[in-house]
């Protein structure tokens, strides 16, 4: 008899840890089953009820949206009228400095250039006559 009883704990014990096991892995399992149901349910609520909801804040971002465009293209037209009237301030300063540096132009004796005088005053002729 006292060679059962080590026997019958080692096989007592094995059982145990069987038991023990086999509990583990079916809490492993029935956690692992019930995610994917809650997930399956989800899903399905998902699909019957789509997000038909209205955005309460559209109206608010559309306009702001908007406002934020409209500024642009105000600065964007903004920034090309002063690039076009900076570009027609320069081109009028040369203009002048050209006809200026001809009006001063003189000869040795210091008369001045007649030629230039008539070119300028037959160009503002034509000028008024357009």
């Amino acid at each position: 008899m006292a060679l059962d009883r080590p026997v019958q704990h080692a096989y007592r014990g094995k059982i145990i840890k069987k038991t023990i096991e086999r509990n583990r892995l079916s809490s492993v399992k029935r956690k692992y089953y019930k995610e994917l149901e809650r997930e399956a349910r989800a899903q399905q609520q998902q699909q019957q009820q789509p997000d038909t909801r209205a955005n309460p804040f559209k109206k608010a971002t559309q306009a702001r949206e908007d406002a934020v465009r409209r500024q642009d293209e105000e600065r964007r037209r903004r920034e090309r009228e002063i690039r076009q009237a900076e570009a027609r301030r320069k081109a009028s300063a040369r203009q002048r400095k050209e006809q200026r540096k001809k009006h001063n132009a003189r000869t040795r004796r210091g008369q001045p250039i007649m030629a230039n005088q008539i070119s300028s005053i037959l160009g503002k002729i034509q000028q008024k006559q357009q």
